[in-house]
């Protein structure tokens, strides 16, 4: 008898909770689980992806906004009594507060919490952000087991109140068959922008959002500048119009406009991260498994990152950590890692992926989830 699962989630856009949920779908065992995934609202990037893949059912119950509450939670009623997952697995703090009411009031057996940051800043996002959080830690204990995708994000949702009958990490899983080093691409993506091999190129991919630093980021480009002129820097990602203006506004009030280049998110960075000779994170808040800083290291490029969340964990001793905030320390640790040199740069580097390919694989991450379900099943299958 296969295992039901069904996963929830806001929407399928391009983003760190979407792929990891598309890489878990897609790769579950379908001869072991019937896997389905409904959104809030249709469409998306990973939207796109998954509605090509044949052992997925993928369906929206179409959210019209935020204040659309009784007849969206009618129609998601109607899509789990369809469903009748054994296990329904929601990912995010929305998804889980909704998922948990009707799923319960549908009879799921069992319901799975997948949370995904740590220490996050509400004062920087809307009123509305915060309540959700604070009711989710509420109703906690009525859900079966919350899975964290890193052990800062574990403890601190159980420090917020959390408190579900069981809580695991299963960190972020890197697909490192698709994530790999390349000549071929470094070449090609820093001729497509101009970069001379002699330049060293220091990446920040990441949304623009300010829980992921970028003012640090800028701030402490600046400070390298003054030290090491051949550093040039690169944004990667997209966010809030007006944000990114600020941010630009930023770099030219440095004076580093000309030495900064800012892409928008990117669906292909597996050709973009090789072109880097160092991958930046300089989170402040927020952080839990950084899946930039995984697939950097994939493609075999040494990180410098702050410490928050787990990125301390995931780096270990293949790159350099500083405390999160403190542009000063961010522009020490990338001026060593520059001065470090090619050869110590690509030594780090394949060390790099050795612990992603050792720790973090996509196939792990799989693994464990599957074995989850499994014990969480085994109760139900019985009965």
């Amino acid at each position: 008898m296969r295992i039901r699962v069904a996963f929830l989630i806001r929407s399928l856009a391009r983003g760190g909770a979407e792929r990891q949920l598309a890489e878990l779908a897609t790769r579950l065992d379908p001869d072991r689980f019937d896997v389905s995934v409904t959104t809030f609202y249709r469409g998306g990037a990973v939207w796109d992806e998954l509605a090509v893949a044949n052992s997925i059912d993928l369906r929206s119950v179409d959210k019209r906004g935020r204040w659309d509450i009784v007849s969206f939670a009618l129609r998601l009623a109607r899509e789990l009594r369809t469903r009748k997952p054994l296990i329904l697995h929601t990912y995010l703090v929305e998804p889980s507060v909704f998922g948990l009411i009707i799923g319960r009031l549908v009879g799921v057996p069992r319901i799975i919490w997948g949370v995904r940051a740590s220490n996050v800043d509400f004062a920087r996002y809307d009123r509305m952000t915060g309540i959700m959080f604070r009711v989710a830690a509420r109703l906690s204990r009525f859900a079966d087991v919350m899975i964290a995708n890193s052990e800062t994000g574990r403890r601190y949702h159980i420090t917020q109140g959390y408190s579900l009958p069981r809580s695991v990490t299963i960190p972020n899983g890197i697909d490192t068959d698709r994530f790999v080093p390349s000549a071929d691409r470094r070449t090609l993506t820093r001729g497509a922008y101009r970069f001379d091999e002699n330049d060293i190129l220091i990446g920040l991919a990441a949304r623009l959002d300010p829980m992921k630093g970028h003012d640090v980021f800028l701030r402490a480009a600046q400070q390298v500048l003054t030290q090491r002129a051949e550093g040039r820097f690169a944004c990667v990602g997209s966010g809030d119009h007006a944000y990114e203006i600020k941010l630009r506004s930023l770099a030219s009030e440095l004076s580093i406009a000309d030495r900064v280049m800012w892409l928008p998110e990117q669906a292909q960075m597996s050709e973009i991260y090789p072109a880097f000779d160092v991958a930046c994170s300089a989170s402040v808040y927020g952080e839990g498994f950084s899946n930039a800083i995984g697939e950097a290291m994939a493609c075999g490029v040494p990180c410098v990152v702050t410490e928050c969340g787990d990125s301390s964990r995931i780096v270990g001793d293949t790159g350099m950590v500083v405390p999160s905030g403190d542009p000063e320390a961010l522009a020490a640790a990338i001026v060593r890692m520059i001065d470090l040199g090619r050869a110590a740069r690509a030594a780090l580097g394949a060390a790099a992926r050795r612990r992603i390919v050792d720790h973090y694989g996509v196939d792990a991450m799989v693994a464990r989830t599957a074995a989850l379900y499994t014990d969480c099943a085994a109760p139900s299958l019985t009965v």
